[in-house]
């Protein structure tokens, strides 16, 4: 058995931010049931929104402290790794959707019925990666940091999942499990990479860190330009460009902090 080796205040700050961000991502979640039943065009409105908070995350938030972490972890190293790390996740997630169209497109199954699954599949991913970026920090100060910036974006995200769901005609059960289970996976993320800070040492815990960034960055950018600026029916008009826009200023504002 692998002796806890973490301090208990970093420990329980860590468990702590589990919950919270466990009870935002499932209160943001549910906040879309009223929101489908009564007002359709509020919907696209805030998809628009949740596409910029992605896109600016991406760029603001998760790529600057990938290539930070890089450059700590390997200084004599002047690839751009971090770059590298993105495009091939942006690539990859790529493939995964559209190779799984592509099959059931050849087996005439349609596709609606399955893409907002995939989406919450993609998501998830994403955001067991985050948790881990929470999770592999030793120094609270760190993952303190890292929490707020999660926690400043994960309202959004977990509100945009429901809101697609919505679009493809889920019913309102299948959505709740749906926000539940991808409620739990940031927790997740952050209790394994607790795990793994009592078996990585010092510059592998650094790498791990900008490697689980690069690899949240490239999924917040294939999210945010793929399922939601792609759709232009919700951009081109004054109000869903204003919508991006906002999304993109708060993330920006919120960049300012951490």
């Amino acid at each position: 058995m692998v002796a806890i080796s973490l301090p208990i205040s970093l420990t329980m700050a860590k468990v702590l931010a589990a919950v919270l961000i466990f009870a935002l991502a499932l209160t943001a979640g549910l906040l879309p049931i009223r929101l489908a039943n009564t007002r359709q065009h509020l919907i696209s409105i805030a998809d628009a929104f949740a596409g910029g908070v992605f896109l600016s995350a991406s760029f603001l938030h998760m790529l600057p402290d990938a290539l930070e972490g890089f450059h700590n972890a390997l200084p004599n190293m002047a690839y751009p790794v971090a770059l590298l790390v993105v495009m091939l996740t942006f690539f990859l997630l790529f493939v995964l959707e559209h190779g799984n169209l592509f099959i059931q497109k050849e087996h005439s199954v349609e596709h609606r019925a399955t893409t907002p699954y995939l989406l919450a599949l993609l998501l998830s991913v994403h955001s067991i990666l985050e948790g881990s970026a929470i999770g592999i920090n030793t120094h609270l100060a760190d993952a303190a940091v890292i929490f707020f910036a999660v926690l400043a974006h994960k309202g959004s995200e977990s509100f945009a999942l429901a809101i697609k769901l919505y679009r493809y005609a889920v019913d309102s059960k299948q959505v709740l499990k749906v926000i539940i289970l991808f409620a739990c996976m940031t927790p997740i993320g952050i209790f394994i990479a607790m795990y793994a800070c009592n078996v990585l040492q010092n510059n592998a815990a650094l790498l791990a860190s900008a490697i689980f960034n690069a690899l949240a960055a490239g999924t917040f950018l294939y999210i945010g330009a793929v399922h939601i600026i792609a759709e232009p029916d919700n951009i081109f008009c004054r109000c869903g460009m204003i919508s991006l826009l906002s999304g993109m200023a708060l993330m920006a504002v919120v960049a300012i902090w951490v």
